[in-house]
């Protein structure tokens, strides 16, 4: 027989109550938030309680971030680093120890050394130039490109508390193929979804965009134009754009001209029109982290067999 659907609604609604209440209490000290997770985090995995306690955990971050707290450290691909747990990149490792893009994160500590320059195009909340700053070092650069003004913020904040702030220049504009003033971008729920075309948006279906910001344009080659000594080092770029990566490449085609050994790292679909025109363009593909439907993060190496 099955269970009356008034009988689930109220189970639901007993369940978030108690959801918010566990949640509001951790988020009362730091001895109450590590002894919650101590419990939380195995719990979790219990049949009928990974409700419960994913729940729990929005609250938490939640009241974390309304205080202006929701920076914890989590280990990512081997380096301690700060996050911020109310975003999607810190959220999953902080509460239950699931890496965010695991696979993009060791491509990052494997590929970048001391010295190297690498430009993050999307940056949100700064996760990756956090992890990338710290394997160039100081005497290299991240160039972290975020038109979103509150992921910004939060960028710079742990660019700050990560001690890498020398290394990493936070730049207010979006890449895309051409330079020019007083463009909407479109903010989505999750910051990182935040995008130039809402209908080319992987998560069109799914978020209404309801926020937006006024922002500036330029193109890549625009940019290094600007910032000559910087040009020579890039070894690595990536892009996470939001649907609209075939423009941000037709944006940095001197650079990769003049740099044929710059590894592009690019979150899009396989057999995209970036996927498809990188490859006729004679870079090898080699995926990452790659999703049931074929979208992930993707690697483009030029003459190389991936």
């Amino acid at each position: 027989m099955s269970t009356p659907r008034h009988t689930i609604e109220r189970l639901r609604a007993v369940r978030s109550a108690l959801a918010r209440r566990l949640g509001t209490m951790a988020s009362r000290s730091r001895a109450l938030e590590r002894l919650y997770l101590l419990v939380a985090r195995p719990v979790s995995i219990v049949p009928y309680m990974t409700g419960l306690i994913v729940e729990a955990n929005y609250r938490l971050s939640a009241c974390l971030r309304a205080v202006g707290q929701s920076y914890r450290v989590v280990t990512v691909a081997g380096v301690p680093l700060y996050v911020d747990v109310s975003d999607a990149t810190g959220f999953g490792p902080y509460f239950s120890r699931q890496p965010y893009e695991p696979e993009l994160a060791a491509y990052i500590a494997r590929r970048l050394r001391e010295g190297d320059v690498f430009i993050d195009i999307g940056a949100n909340v700064g996760l990756f130039s956090m992890l990338a700053a710290r394997c160039v070092g100081p005497s290299g650069r991240v160039v972290a490109f975020e038109p979103n003004p509150e992921a910004r913020s939060i960028l710079a904040a742990l660019a700050t508390m990560n001690r890498v702030a020398e290394t990493i220049d936070i730049v207010p504009l979006a890449v895309s193929d051409s330079s020019s003033k007083g463009h909407i971008l479109y903010i989505a729920d999750a910051s990182s979804l935040s995008t130039l075309d809402p209908a080319r948006s992987p998560v069109r279906d799914v978020d209404a965009f309801q926020k937006s910001v006024v922002v500036d344009l330029t193109t890549l080659d625009d940019w290094l134009a600007i910032h000559p000594e910087l040009s020579a080092r890039v070894t690595t770029i990536k892009i996470d754009v939001e649907g609209v990566e075939d423009r941000v490449l037709s944006g940095m085609q001197r650079i990769l001209r003049a740099n044929p050994r710059i590894e592009i790292v690019v979150e899009t679909t396989a057999g995209s029109g970036t996927d498809r025109r990188l490859q006729a363009d004679g870079y090898t593909v080699a995926a990452l982290d790659e999703y049931a439907t074929g979208y992930g993060n993707f690697v483009y190496r030029h003459g190389q067999t991936g």
